[in-house]
């Protein structure tokens, strides 16, 4: 569109048609194809931080899930579904999902599970905390004559 003619903080001007702005972002404009661009960037950008929020509650009901596991199905799946390693706390999992990589910490000391996102500790970003399930819950079955 070239120079503007006139412009402010907030503005540009191009004769009689407009560029508007808001914190250094195109929001609105005169011209009609500006003006389309710009109401289709912010439905997109919309229709973005929708879909990131269903992700992230996705990330915490699998990290919730992962997190309340116990211990012996976790290490019966091990190199199959999760991947594990011993640290100076404790045992660590991993298991990737479609929203996400999830780190499982196993405090041995405080016997408190830990799952976090994207690495472990204060690398990561913590979804779940819990106590840590050492067995499989047994089921009772009751036998009537």
């Amino acid at each position: 569109m070239g120079k503007p003619t006139d412009e402010s903080s907030s503005t540009l001007m191009y004769g009689s048609d407009d560029l508007d702005f808001e914190n250094d972002k195109l929001f609105d404009g005169s011209p009609d194809k500006i003006h389309k661009a710009a109401i289709k960037k912010d439905k997109a950008e919309a229709k973005e931080s929708s879909k990131k929020r269903v992700n992230e509650g996705e990330l915490k009901s699998f990290a919730k899930v992962f997190g309340q596991k116990d211990v012996e199905t976790l290490q019966k799946y091990v190199g199959s579904a999760y991947s594990s390693i011993e640290t100076s706390q404790g045992m660590a999992y991993g298991w990737k999902t479609d929203y996400g990589m999830l780190y499982r910490l196993d405090d041995s000391s405080t016997g408190i599970t830990h799952v976090y996102k994207d690495g472990l500790g204060d690398s990561g970003t913590q979804l779940y905390v819990g106590q840590t399930i050492k067995q499989k819950q047994r089921r009772n079955y009751y036998y009537y004559n």
